[in-house]
């Protein structure tokens, strides 16, 4: 999907309609979002069941509240055993608990301006790099790898803590 998206983001530079150029980066937009949503919505059904098919807006909220909880309780049951390996692994996904919360919460209102708000408008001043909401599209290119990094470091915290 990242292809796709990169694929678009090249059509938007390369049109000269305005239509056109306005539709493939909301395009591109779109296709980051999904690269970056889909696996993460398949890295957090495999740590919970509960947590399959979650809606998009959902996801930050169960980062933030439910994960860090169960990431929290994990890190004191190691702490209190001096396993400080497993309370570090928690630490740090814990942070990055907060990382994929916060581009999640970004991308999924880029996502909804790009399929819903055709008032906002794209920002072509920068040229390749164009901008919805101003949200560069560098930026938005780097969201899969970014959330893939973090929820490495989640999913083996929440492995670790199941064995």
């Amino acid at each position: 999907m990242e292809d796709v998206a990169q694929h678009l983001q090249q059509e938007a530079i390369k049109r000269t309609d305005p239509g056109q150029r306005d539709e493939f980066a909301r395009s591109a937009f779109n296709r980051f979002y999904y690269a970056t949503f889909i696996p993460l919505s398949r890295s957090l059904a495999d740590m919970k069941d509960q947590w399959t098919e979650l809606p998009h807006k959902d996801v930050p909220e169960l980062l933030r509240g439910s994960l860090i909880r169960e990431l929290k309780l994990g890190k004191k049951r190691a702490e209190k055993l001096g396993d400080n390996d497993t309370a570090g692994l928690c630490a740090r996904a814990i942070s990055n608990c907060h990382e994929v919360a916060a581009i999640m919460e970004t991308g999924y209102a880029v996502r909804v301006a790009a399929d819903y708000k055709s008032e906002v408008r794209i920002d072509f001043s920068s040229g390749a790099d164009f901008k919805l909401s101003n949200v560069p599209v560098s930026i938005a290119k780097q969201w899969p790898k970014r959330v893939e990094a973090y929820v490495g470091s989640i999913s083996a915290a929440m492995r670790q803590l199941s064995d």
